[in-house]
């Protein structure tokens, strides 16, 4: 199962339009801007992933609401052993709840996909500007987080809505108030973007606005950084 999930999460990362999607569907050209760690954000200041370090790369995801990073793979491993295992699976089943190891490893996964949001996830990737690599990252990334709630549900016994009452209603209290956090970092993004410098795109060209005035609007990106990160409690 470990190496079914691997397999399915480094077939994303790998994905010729992943990158393109990971740049312009989170504010990671934002975090690089922002105080975090005691390193730079990338190792030698190429635009790969493997330049990229762990804290802005679980940070970006984290942001834009995806937390990608916690659950991705984990659900087409567990429906592969369903379909072509099923004593494996009933065996997970039956165990799932008696080995504290097993239990708590599926609760961090789930406590992941449950704090990740599609509807915040699919406004985010509004930013992206081609359509068919938008839809086509998408569509894979709602389709495992789906899997992944069915399948951790099973194994649990029940659903989310049932066992995790405390967090599900944490989330709806801070809900409002964080979809118009993100709703305004998605706005300022935009804005910061076209103007140019210090964007992910790097062109310096924008829109005519110059390039003083996506400096100017820094400080409001990476004030609703640190808002984000408070209404989530954490920063992936």
């Amino acid at each position: 199962m470990a190496a079914l999930s691997w397999q399915q999460y480094r077939q994303l990362v790998e994905h010729p339009d992943f990158l393109a999607f990971f740049q312009q569907a989170t504010p990671i050209d934002l975090l690089e801007h922002s105080k975090i760690g005691s390193r730079p954000p990338r190792r030698t200041g190429k635009r790969t992933l493997g330049d990229l370090r762990a804290i802005p790369w679980v940070f970006s995801w984290a942001q834009s609401r995806f937390h990608l990073t916690g659950w991705y793979g984990v659900g087409t491993a567990l429906k592969r052993l369903h379909d072509e295992d099923t004593n494996s699976y009933d065996l997970l089943r039956e165990v799932a709840n008696r080995w504290p190891l097993l239990r708590y490893a599926l609760i961090q996964v789930e406590t992941n996909l449950l704090s990740a949001d599609p509807a915040v996830m699919q406004h985010y990737a509004s930013m992206v500007s081609d359509a068919q690599v938008r839809s086509t990252m998408m569509n894979l990334m709602l389709e495992e987080h789906a899997c992944g709630l069915e399948h951790i549900a099973a194994l649990l016994g029940g659903s989310a809505e049932e066992r995790r009452e405390t967090q599900l209603y944490n989330r709806a209290m801070r809900g409002s108030g964080l979809k118009a956090l993100h709703a305004l970092q998605i706005e300022y993004l935009k804005r910061w973007r076209e103007a140019g410098p210090g964007s992910e795109q790097g062109t310096g060209s924008g829109s005519g606005t110059g390039p003083g005035q996506g400096a100017s609007q820094l400080p409001v990106l990476l004030l609703l950084v640190n808002a984000i990160s408070g209404g989530l409690r954490n920063t992936g």
